[in-house]
């Protein structure tokens, strides 16, 4: 990974909004009843606003242009079965990407700034050190994906506002979650947002193990741009405690306020099929999470994936039912009776071939990168075959 750098500046038009007459209860006339405003948001209310930013903040919103039609086809889990989609022959989608960048900015990442502004002024330590690591689980996937963004500076009511370049955002990430990582140890057993936090029910030491295997992840990300401080900061995590059983992945409860993001697009759509390219090295190692991942072909009840880069005549909703699609548990839209199905942000599985990794280059991870690495494929076969089926 290389870091994008170069400052950027964003014009925000701002309107002007010039009344003709007064009122003095113009304010309360104009609010929508149903919408709660900032000055009644509080240490009482200031959960509804993180639980927003959490299932928001990952892009549920247009996770499905910005993600499943775009990085998804490009790593080749997924391919489009509708002909005229530019991203299945690797060309962007620009009014795509630009509903998940609004969306980002517009929504999400007003209810973050809001919860971390309140929860520090109530003097909710333990809150607002959660409220930083989630900071940093949604704006380190809008960097990946955009390289410079705006972050330091965003909502400083100016009508311009500066992007931050993604060494600047990457540098404040591991200080942000030293910070947090302060307030967890000194609150280990305690909890915060326990009726509303949609990851760990508030626990403070799962948030803790999070935040570090977290940390381990962005170091990872960084190695190429500066390899010494991506051991610092990979060995730092390790020694102070990472997710290491799937008891304690980090994952987003699905529920009928916020049902897991992939089934909540093919309740919508069905423009996506299995690549035959995930399809043949599953089917070549016999893979035994082939039934959790994808469905047999509708019309003749075996695995078929279909071509990456076809034109557009070789595609179309006539090769659907001749395709595998998503697993049982992700279509239609959970949750239902019996499903367990958490939209992942990080799993037990990942933390270990991270650390695979990390001792391959000789950093200390705690043990070898062999066993890490037959370790974390232990953990997603368990992870996977012990959560299926879901129909």
């Amino acid at each position: 990974m290389r870091y994008n750098t170069g400052p950027i500046i964003l014009a925000f038009i701002v309107a002007l909004i010039i009344p003709v007459s007064c009122t003095k209860n113009f304010d309360e006339i104009n609010a929508p009843k149903a919408v709660l405003p900032e000055s009644g948001i509080n240490s009482a209310t200031v959960g509804q606003a993180f639980a927003y930013a959490q299932y928001w903040g990952i892009g549920a919103r247009y996770i499905q242009v910005e993600e499943n039609l775009h990085g998804h086809i490009f790593a080749q889990y997924y391919t489009t079965n509708v002909g005229n989609f530019s991203t299945e022959t690797y060309g962007a989608n620009g009014s795509w990407v630009n509903l998940f960048w609004n969306d980002f900015y517009a929504t999400a990442a007003l209810m973050q700034l809001t919860t971390e502004r309140i929860t520090a002024e109530e003097k909710l330590d333990l809150a607002n050190a959660m409220a930083k690591v989630w900071r940093v689980v949604m704006y380190h996937r809008l960097t990946d994906y955009f390289g410079p963004i705006i972050y330091s500076q965003y909502g400083n009511g100016e009508p311009t506002v500066n992007y931050d370049s993604q060494k600047d955002v990457y540098d404040d990430f591991f200080k942000t979650l030293d910070e947090a990582v302060v307030v967890l140890k000194a609150n280990a057993g305690k909890s915060a947002f326990a009726n509303i936090d949609q990851l760990y029910k508030g626990d403070a030491n799962k948030w803790l193990r999070f935040a570090n295997s977290l940390r381990l992840r962005l170091a990872m990300r960084i190695v190429y741009a500066d390899a010494a401080k991506a051991k610092t900061e990979a060995e730092k995590a390790v020694a102070d405690g990472l997710i290491v059983s799937n008891a304690d992945i980090a994952g987003i409860s699905s529920t009928l306020n916020s049902p897991n993001i992939l089934s909540k697009i093919t309740y919508l759509v069905n423009d996506f099929r299995a690549s035959s390219s995930i399809l043949s090295a599953m089917l070549g190692y016999n893979d035994p999470r082939l039934p959790v991942y994808f469905t047999p072909a509708a019309s003749t009840g075996t695995f078929k994936g279909l071509r990456n880069g076809l034109p557009a005549s070789q595609r179309g909703t006539a090769v659907a039912p001749s395709t595998s699609f998503v697993g049982p548990q992700w279509i239609s839209n959970p949750p239902r009776a019996g499903t367990l199905n958490p939209t992942r942000i990080m799993c037990a599985a990942e933390v270990a071939f991270l650390r695979a990794e990390g001792a391959l280059r000789g950093w200390n991870m705690g043990g070898t990168a062999k066993d890490f690495y037959n370790t974390g494929i232990s953990l997603t076969l368990t992870e996977m075959l012990q959560a299926s089926p879901r129909q």
